[in-house]
């Protein structure tokens, strides 16, 4: 992103494997030393503890998730805001009239149960799932009947049978 205020020409350029990794760099280029507030949204999944820093040192207020964090600085060309957001499988439900139908969640990121039929989990066990460290970032859970279940990131999804929402017995 490139914009000029008060003189200043600025750019903010993303460095990351986001959402494959949960490491984002922001480097910023200035044609001089600028003071500006930049905001980073935290993402409420972001738990527990995400991190923020500028220039390798963590900043001193507390990071939330679920709100944008402002860092005001005088920025200088070079700088860089690190972000590290934790990825924590969850699962979140269809509705609320729908509390045994759930998707399998890291981060941001739907994982899509490959499946012929939609799969049975026993309780929590969608949440014991591990990741294959693939190229496609599958990950493998153990359904009710003791199967493996490739769980695929939708966007790594191509012809293959797939389901979102998987039903877990209490």
């Amino acid at each position: 992103m490139r914009w000029t205020d008060g003189g200043a020409k600025l750019q903010l350029t993303q460095v990351t494997k986001y959402p494959f990794d949960n490491k984002i760099e922001l480097q910023l280029s200035v044609s001089q030393p600028h003071e500006l507030s930049i905001y980073v949204r935290i993402p409420s999944w972001a738990t527990p503890n995400p991190v923020l820093m500028v220039n390798g040192k963590q900043v001193s207020e507390k990071v939330e998730p679920g709100t944008f964090a402002s860092i005001r600085d005088t920025w200088k060309d070079g700088d860089r805001i690190e972000i590290e957001l934790p990825m924590p499988l969850r699962l979140e439900t269809v509705d609320a009239n729908h509390p045994n139908l759930v998707a399998l969640l890291q981060g941001p990121v739907v994982l899509m149960a490959v499946a012929e039929m939609q799969p049975t989990f026993n309780g929590q066990s969608l949440l014991r799932a591990r990741p294959l460290n693939n190229a496609a970032g599958d990950w493998s859970a153990t359904s009710s009947d003791g199967a493996q279940v490739t769980m695929r990131p939708f966007m790594s999804i191509d012809k293959e049978i797939y389901s979102t929402y998987s039903r877990i017995r209490s």
